[in-house]
């Protein structure tokens, strides 16, 4: 078998990411079919769970019940905002050994508990339990336009995106459309007949599907994205699905062969950009990250910054590592690019010499099959 890393030279292989960058893009007004199924939302959807929204999201931001926090200090991750405040248990003793009566905590948490009204109506930053920051203070409320317990119409507008998405996997020559279906029968109402409600939505608005499926038929090798911009469908077209196989091929390829070389590496610095995970995706693997390593990710970037710093101290990466396996064992995990993301950091080959050294077997390299991709 030839080898890859001798006989293929790095520029011949691409950034994943700049492979996945919008090539075209085409957008229809879907306002006209939003508002339909908003008339139908009672019928069509299931019932959304009492809380506070943003106009964008199927999911409440945060709920009544939930436990909230405010603090003076904005960051995207905050975990020790429910741990108590402390004093120096040194200063403690010696004013005690005094005579003087002095508490060893100063106040049970960190970040101040808020009710939701007040999270709503005051320009603080919130947080919810975990440390997420759900809203900051320098957001304007008025202008966010929260929702206040929403009906079934907020699935309107994910229903429509959702669906050009089903037609699209159709009509390409890779897509699996059974996982957009899974997806819009999560909200969809149980009692409405899901293959015949598509059927009759599709028939409806013909004209206005037909110019997006006559478009993706045109080249249905490439990869398209479906996004919303208010009620606009934007469907993007990228990379050929092929090339960005083959190119994915390449790589792994490569880190087999040649496990000590990141190939990544070979791009210019600024090049690299993190794939659009939303933050709520990852903050499982965040806290574990934390409470394994001591280090404090809330982002991306700080996750390959942490990858950086301990790819060479062996016990630090085996905790990591097993972090990432943990995640990826995780059944109900809904995000399959955040999953994507955390697969491709790693590989099941290091995995397992990892998990061989810790049992005590014997292995050439703790680095040999290395998959972590230093970004």
């Amino acid at each position: 078998m030839t080898s890859l890393s001798k006989n293929v030279k790095p520029h011949f292989i691409s950034n994943p990411i700049d492979l996945l960058e919008t090539k075209a893009t085409i957008i229809m007004d879907g306002r006209v079919y939003v508002d339909c199924y908003e008339q139908f939302a009672e019928t069509l959807f299931q019932s959304t769970e009492s809380g506070v929204y943003r106009p964008w999201d199927t999911t409440p931001l945060f709920t009544p019940h939930e436990e909230l926090y405010t603090h003076k200090d904005t960051h995207e991750y905050f975990p020790e905002i429910t741990e108590p405040v402390m004093r120096d248990i040194g200063s403690v003793m010696k004013a005690r050994r005094r005579g003087i009566p002095m508490a060893l905590n100063v106040r049970s948490t960190v970040g101040e508990r808020i009710d939701w009204r007040d999270a709503v109506n005051q320009q603080v930053n919130v947080y919810n339990k975990h440390g997420r920051l759900l809203l900051k203070k320098t957001q304007s409320r008025h202008n966010i336009k929260l929702l206040f317990n929403p009906g079934p119409e907020i699935f309107a507008l994910r229903f429509l995106v959702d669906l050009v998405e089903l037609l699209v996997f159709e009509a390409t020559c890779w897509g699996d459309p059974l996982q957009v279906k899974s997806k819009m029968m999560s909200y969809v109402n149980n009692n409405v007949d899901f293959d015949n409600l598509i059927k009759h939505a599709v028939e409806m608005q013909a004209a206005f599907f037909q110019q997006i499926v006559d478009y993706v038929k045109q080249d249905p090798w490439a990869i398209y994205k479906v996004n919303s911009l208010g009620s606009s469908i934007m469907v993007e077209k990228s990379c050929d699905y092929r090339h960005f196989k083959c190119n994915e091929a390449l790589l792994e390829q490569l880190q087999i062969e040649d496990p000590h070389s990141n190939v990544l590496e070979t791009f210019s610095p600024g090049q690299m950009r993190a794939p659009q995970v939303r933050y709520e995706d990852l903050e499982g693997l965040y806290c574990k990250l934390f409470e394994k390593t001591g280090h404090r990710v809330d982002s991306i970037p700080q996750l390959f910054e942490l990858l950086a710093a301990t790819k060479n101290n062996q016990q630090m990466t085996s905790q990591v590592l097993l972090v990432f396996e943990d995640y990826l064992s995780v059944a109900n995990n809904k995000s399959s690019l955040a999953s994507e993301l955390v697969g491709k950091l790693t590989s099941r080959n290091f995995i397992n010499q990892v998990l061989s050294k810790q049992n005590g077997i014997s292995s050439s390299d703790f680095n040999v099959g290395a998959g972590i991709y230093i970004l």
